[in-house]
């Protein structure tokens, strides 16, 4: 037996006295309830981007200048100021699809069943990547990233994925922005379980109508691009609240194996 479900998620704010704000989520009539909200991160500056002078050539936020290896933000109401007037939609943490799959087997005494689970186009701000692939303040006594700690920029060995190491944070490299928002989208073997009924006289004799032997699985695998630590923790619970990893805990992997026994 297979049977599946398929359920497609329209959700836009259709109302509201006045644009919400809480956090990183916004409502604003038109968009989703709950969309992230903050900064467009182009890319990371180069030399290139200051004049003959030294002079840096664009935006620069409310407080420090930016230095090559820092993040380059999009100056939205060109001020020239890379202010909190500059946030806007970066992401939408509701799905626009989710699925899944069940699968019912029997073959002789065994039985077999399966569970898959998905969501689709839906993004996570990845809060806890902002601390181990860049520097907050403080940030000396923090784990980084393996890939962070070897590529980070520096004026010997540039890079266009890994901001510089900057202690004080003076471009503020970690807000929440374009750059650490990521598609969330996963497929997940939710359930599979596998068992075995010994034959009905065998049962019989030891005095018992069923005996079963199985082993089980949850959360056994999750197929996606994500890089934190589970793609669906972060976009379960109030759409005002939802989309911001900041280290969720994930769905625990649960292995089991059982002796069912029926009189």
């Amino acid at each position: 037996e297979i049977t599946g479900m398929l359920t497609t998620i329209k959700n836009e704010v259709m109302d509201i006295p006045e644009t919400y704000i809480d956090g990183n989520n916004i409502a604003r009539v038109g968009n989703t309830v709950g969309s992230l909200y903050g900064y467009i991160a182009e890319r990371i500056i180069t030399p290139e981007d200051y004049d003959t002078e030294g002079d840096y050539l664009y935006a620069v936020p409310s407080s420090g200048i930016p230095e090559p290896g820092d993040m380059k933000f999009t100056d939205l109401n060109l001020d020239g100021v890379i202010n909190d007037l500059d946030r806007t939609i970066i992401g939408k943490p509701i799905p626009d699809f989710i699925y899944s799959l069940n699968l019912n087997m029997y073959y002789k005494s065994f039985d077999f069943t399966m569970f898959w689970y998905g969501a689709k186009n839906v993004e996570v701000f990845n809060a806890q990547r902002t601390g181990i692939e860049s520097f907050v303040s403080q940030d000396l006594d923090h784990n980084k990233t393996v890939e962070f700690a070897q590529n980070y920029y520096r004026e010997d060995r540039t890079s266009e994925e890994y901001v510089r190491a900057d202690i004080n944070n003076s471009n503020l490299n970690d807000r929440i922005s374009s750059w650490w928002v990521e598609d969330a989208s996963f497929l997940r073997l939710k359930d599979l379980q596998l068992g075995y009924s010994l034959p009905g006289r065998i049962a019989e004799s030891v005095g018992m109508s069923k005996v079963r032997i199985y082993v089980s699985a949850v959360n056994l695998l999750t197929i996606t691009d994500y890089k934190g630590r589970d793609p669906e923790a972060p976009t379960s619970g109030i759409p005002m609240k939802v989309g911001t990893d900041g280290g969720s805990y994930p769905l625990p992997r649960i292995l089991t194996a059982g002796l069912q026994i029926d009189f």
